[in-house]
C-alpha cells in the first residue's frame, strides 16, 4: 500500500532558499568567448555561475595527473535535481546532502537571516 507523506521534510524556509537558488542556477551559467591575445587565444567569460554555486563548487574540489587545473566533483544537473527534490520535499541523495550542509551553514549568501 503506498503512503503519501503529507508534511515535508524541510522547513518552508530551506525550501524558499531552495527555490531561489534553483531560479539562480537556471538564469545564469558559465560562458567564455575566445579572444585574439598576442599570435594566439585567450578565454574570457561574457557569464558566470551564480556565487553561491561557485562557491558551493570550490568546496568539493579533486585534482587530476593529467590535467593541472582542479576540477570539481559537482554536476550542474546533479544540483539542480537535488534542489528540486528539497522544494518538493522528497529525501535527498549525497549532491542534496552536500547542498543542505551548505544551505544551514551559510544563510547570508541567499538573503534569508537566522531567525
Amino acid at each position: 500500500m503506498y503512503c503519501r507523506m503529507t508534511q515535508s521534510l524541510y522547513s518552508k524556509d530551506v525550501r524558499n532558499m531552495a527555490a531561489r537558488m534553483l531560479e539562480e542556477l537556471d538564469g545564469g551559467w558559465l560562458e567564455v568567448c575566445k579572444v585574439a591575445n598576442n599570435g594566439g587565444y585567450i578565454r574570457v567569460p561574457v557569464s558566470v555561475n551564480a556565487e553561491w554555486y561557485r562557491r558551493f563548487c570550490r568546496k568539493y574540489l579533486r585534482s587530476r595527473r593529467r590535467y593541472p587545473k582542479p576540477r570539481t566533483i559537482i554536476r550542474r544537473t546533479h544540483v539542480r535535481a537535488a534542489l528540486l527534490r528539497i522544494i518538493d520535499g522528497r529525501e535527498v541523495h549525497v549532491n542534496g546532502h552536500r547542498l543542505l550542509e551548505h544551505i544551514e551553514h551559510d544563510r547570508a549568501w541567499i538573503g534569508v537571516s537566522r531567525d
